[in-house]
Formats: structure tokens, C-alpha cells, sequence
């Protein structure tokens, strides 16, 4: 790298930068515009052409100058051999006042000495402004005293990056031997791929069949995807259809659910009208329940003026009620005695088979019984009077209620309800 130093002629402006030695000439003009323009923020405008700027070697320390380059294409490395040296650009400037021009008719009278009085580089000899020269020459002279800072930074820096550079001198020769083993697995992976590519002839051979029979499926497919094309539009139909099966579908649903909505209705007012019918069954049947509890009390404050007659009735009732509970255990019909008794043979069965139909009943459904009603299969007597077919106990208890009797008998009980009397006198009329 060297040291370039660009002065703008008008104002006596001048900035420092880097270059490389490897640029030309040329690129050195138009880098040492370009560092004026960015760090003077300057225009174009304020720049004559780049033929018109001038660069000269200078020499640390400053004791001569080198005279311009012949060709643009001379590369600053050539123009400065040295590191130690340094480029000078003169950028001439564009200024209506040529007072301000620092050197006139662009050119340049350039001493880095002011005792020597040389000045070099011209086409054509003019003199130089003395005094804007020596101003020129104290700030190229502070500038190169910084130069020679950086220059001992730098070669600090050179140091540092030489360290830099052994270790990693180091660390490519560890590499290199990494690289050996890695060389070694080279050839073994080159000896491996040899047998690859063999056995990748052999799966192209079969790539080769696989493709045939691609080509066979492929014609085979086109055949398939016509069948297809047909298959799609007869579902289209389908689709079609079903849609319209699916309008009148809800259609119907509507109309359906419209007769649904009435019949929930009619409904409605059958179970208000069934609920008032409850209402008035349940005040009625209270009415009846009181009126058999009236009953019942008369009909034992009567019986009990008749033992016998009495004893024939409580019989009975017992026989039919044990008949109606085991009904019911046996799921014949709920308290229905009738139901137990056909359910142990017809009116020819003898006492034997409704004896053995009756312990059938007894084991299929002996869980359900209470220990009460599971001894009775062991007390034959008791099992006779639920067995028997035609039972004395019910005939007589069915005679004292239902039978028939002189006149006589019911005049008794006329002054008990009033109007019975005249119920006595219909079967005198009999």
C-alpha cells in the first residue's frame, strides 16, 4: 500500500488516503478526485478533467520529487517503488476568480524544499505563488509526520499479522496431514465407487426393462383415464340427480315436519284434556274409596252378626289373595288370581299335574318369593288349597256373595240403605 495525498487546487484543500500499488496511474487520478469530492463534499462541477490532474512521487523524507508518468497506464507501485514514497495528485480546480487559484492555468509549481526552488512536472514553466506554495508544502509536511505515525502502527500491525501468519502456518500444516488421511480415504471411496458404477450398470440395464413397462402402463393409463373421463361424467349425472333427490327430499321434510308440528299440538291439547279427565277420575275414585271403606265397615259389623257365613268370606278372600300375590311373583299377570289358576292346567287337569306345575313355578322363581311363600312347597296341605282346580273354599265364599236367596233374607238389610226396598221388590217380581 502507499500513501496518497490529494490536493485541490482552488482553497488549498488536501486529504489523505490509502492506494495500492497495484492501480494505474489512471486510477490513482480519478481515486484522488473521488477522496476530494466525498471528504470535501464536493461536486463535479467543481473538477476540471481528469488529463488535466497532475501526480508526482514524493520521497520520505521529503528531499525530491519524481517527475509525472509518461503513460496512464503506469502502475503506482512503479511511480513509487518504495513504501517509504508517497503520491501526489494535484487536482486542479474550476473558479471564476483566478485569485483564488492556487495555481494557475492548471498547472503545478511543486517544491517539497522551499530552497530549492524546483519546479518540475511542467509543460510549460510558470512561477509559482510563493506563498500559497510554502502553505501547501507546511500541511504536505504535517501530513507526512502523520504518515510516519501510521507507518510505525502499521509495522506494529505487520508484526501481529506475522505472529497471525505462523500460527496459521502451523495449524496448515496439521491440515495437510489431515488432508493425507483424507487422501487415503479418497482412494478407498474411489476403489468403492468403481464397484458402484458397476452395479450402476446393472441397475440401468433394469432401469432400461422398468422403463418398457412404464411406457406399457403409461398406454395403459391413457385407456384408463378415458374410461375414466366417462366414468366422471356419469357420476355428474349421479350428482345431478341426487341433488334434485335431495330439493325434493326437503321439500318433503318440511311438509312432514309441518304435520309433525300440528300432531304435536293435537297432542298437546289431548294431554290437557286427559290431564283435566285425571283430575276429575281422581276426585271421583276418592269419592268410591270412601264409600267402600263405609262399605266394608257395614258389610263386617254385619258379618260379624254370622260367624259361619263370615268365615266362608274371609276364606275365600285369603285363598284369592295368596293366588293373586304368587300371580304376580310368577309374572302370571299382575294380582290376578284367574291368572294363577289357568296357569296350572285346564278344567281336566288332574290334582297331581297342577301339583307338579305349581313346584315348577316355585324353583324357576324361588328368588323372588319371601321365606313365607318359599315353605309352601313343603306344607302339601296348603299346596292342595292353591293347587285344587275347583276349590270348596272359593265355591262357598262365592255362594254367601253371589248366591241366590228367599226375600226374606234381604228385608233385614232394607232400613241400612234408603231405596234398597225397592231393589227387594224386583226379585219378588221375579
Amino acid at each position: 500500500m502507499r500513501r496518497l495525498v490529494a490536493i485541490h487546487a482552488t482553497g488549498s484543500n488536501v486529504r489523505l488516503s490509502d492506494i495500492s500499488g497495484a492501480l494505474t496511474a489512471s486510477d490513482a487520478k480519478s481515486e484522488a478526485k473521488a477522496s476530494l469530492r466525498k471528504g470535501l463534499k464536493l461536486t463535479d462541477d467543481q473538477f476540471q478533467g481528469d488529463e488535466s490532474i497532475k501526480i508526482y512521487a514524493g520521497i520520505s523524507p521529503p528531499s525530491e520529487t519524481v517527475a509525472p508518468p509518461k503513460s496512464p497506464g503506469t502502475k503506482v507501485e512503479d511511480i513509487c517503488p518504495s513504501q517509504d514514497n508517497f503520491l501526489i495528485a494535484i487536482v486542479p480546480g474550476r473558479s471564476k476568480n483566478k485569485r483564488n487559484e492556487l495555481f494557475p492555468q492548471g498547472a503545478l509549481a511543486f517544491e517539497l524544499q522551499p530552497q530549492a526552488n524546483l519546479e518540475v512536472g511542467l509543460e510549460q514553466t510558470v512561477s509559482p505563488v510563493k506563498e500559497k506554495e510554502s502553505n501547501v508544502l507546511e500541511r504536505v509536511s504535517r501530513l507526512e509526520q502523520e504518515f510516519r505515525g501510521e507507518r510505525e502502527e502499521m509495522q506494529q500491525e505487520r508484526e501481529e499479522m506475522q505472529q497471525e501468519r505462523e500460527k496459521m502456518q502451523q495449524e496448515c500444516e496439521e491440515m495437510q496431514q489431515e488432508l493425507g488421511k483424507v487422501k487415503g480415504e479418497h482412494k478407498e471411496m474411489q476403489q468403492k465407487l468403481g464397484k458402484m458404477e458397476g452395479e450402476h450398470g446393472k441397475v440401468k440395464g433394469e432401469l432400461g426393462k422398468v422403463k418398457g413397462e412404464l411406457n406399457e402402463t403409461w398406454q395403459k393409463l391413457g385407456m384408463v383415464e378415458g374410461e375414466l373421463g366417462k366414468v366422471k361424467g356419469e357420476l355428474n349425472d349421479m350428482a345431478k340427480s341426487r341433488e334434485n333427490e335431495r330439493t325434493y327430499t326437503k321439500k318433503q321434510e318440511a311438509a312432514l315436519r309441518e304435520i309433525i308440528e300440528e300432531k304435536e299440538k293435537q297432542q298437546e291439547r289431548e294431554r290437557a284434556d286427559y290431564q283435566e279427565w285425571i283430575a276429575a277420575y281422581n276426585a271421583e275414585n276418592e269419592g268410591l274409596q270412601h264409600d267402600m271403606q263405609l262399605l266394608q265397615a257395614d258389610v263386617y259389623s254385619l258379618a260379624l252378626k254370622d260367624k259361619k257365613a263370615l268365615s266362608f268370606i274371609k276364606a275365600r278372600n285369603l285363598l284369592d289373595r295368596v293366588q293373586a300375590q304368587l300371580a304376580t311373583k310368577f309374572k302370571l299377570g299382575r294380582g290376578t288370581s284367574y291368572a294363577f289358576r289357568t296357569a296350572l292346567g285346564g278344567a281336566n287337569s288332574s290334582l297331581n299335574d297342577r301339583h307338579a306345575a305349581l313346584l315348577m313355578l316355585f324353583k324357576e322363581h324361588h328368588d323372588s318369593l319371601n321365606e313365607a311363600e318359599a315353605k309352601l312347597p313343603s306344607q302339601s296341605q296348603a299346596l292342595d288349597l292353591i293347587a285344587e282346580r275347583y276349590s270348596k273354599i272359593r265355591y262357598f265364599g262365592d255362594v254367601i256373595a253371589h248366591g241366590t236367596f228367599d226375600t226374606g233374607l234381604y228385608k233385614s238389610a232394607s232400613s241400612l240403605y234408603p231405596g234398597f226396598s225397592a231393589l227387594v221388590d224386583c226379585i219378588q217380581s221375579k
